[in-house]
């Protein structure tokens, strides 16, 4: 039943939106891998000196039977002379909390905990041009600081977005 009213949201969404071109203002979507969640992206503004785009990513995901958000700034640069194919990276932090249980790196397994942290992203997306959607698929590999300290680097994953604006 979800399903079908998402589907359903969607297909209207692109069935209203007049087409988009390759930079927009706004998008919101899911992200998919081995962290899951869903994430939305708003751009600031184009930096003229060094032709990219600066943009605020806002990812909530859910993996080790936790919840995890993720705030970024992130460059965007067109490449391979596509129009919409945007190469993208940038960094910020990670707050939540998991299950130290699930959690392979952990050493002290105690249940729910707090963590936070530093993250690294980048990416490459297209935005299409004649439906508002991108896609991205991207690498964020994460530095835990608050309650175990370690790198995390298996968190890739694939976007799909809604574009706006």
């Amino acid at each position: 039943m979800q399903f079908r009213i998402l589907s359903f949201l969607v297909l209207s969404i692109l069935f209203f939106q007049s087409a988009r071109c390759q930079h927009y203002d706004f998008a919101a979507g899911v992200r998919i891998g081995l962290s899951y969640g869903i994430n939305g992206k708003l751009f600031l503004k184009t930096n003229q000196a060094v032709q990219s785009r600066g943009a605020i990513e806002g990812i909530v995901s859910f993996r080790h039977k936790g919840i995890m958000g993720s705030l970024l700034y992130e460059y965007h640069f067109e490449v391979f002379d596509t129009e919409g194919m945007y190469l993208y990276c940038g960094g910020g932090m990670h707050a939540g909390m998991l299950n130290s249980d699930e959690v392979p790196w952990e050493t002290d397994h105690t249940g729910k905990k707090p963590y936070a942290g530093l993250d690294g992203i980048i990416g490459l997306e297209y935005a299409f041009s004649d439906i508002p959607v991108s896609v991205g698929l991207d690498w964020k590999p994460g530095f835990n600081i608050i309650s175990d300290f370690n790198l995390i680097i298996d968190d890739i994953a694939l976007s799909v977005r809604i574009t706006f604006g």
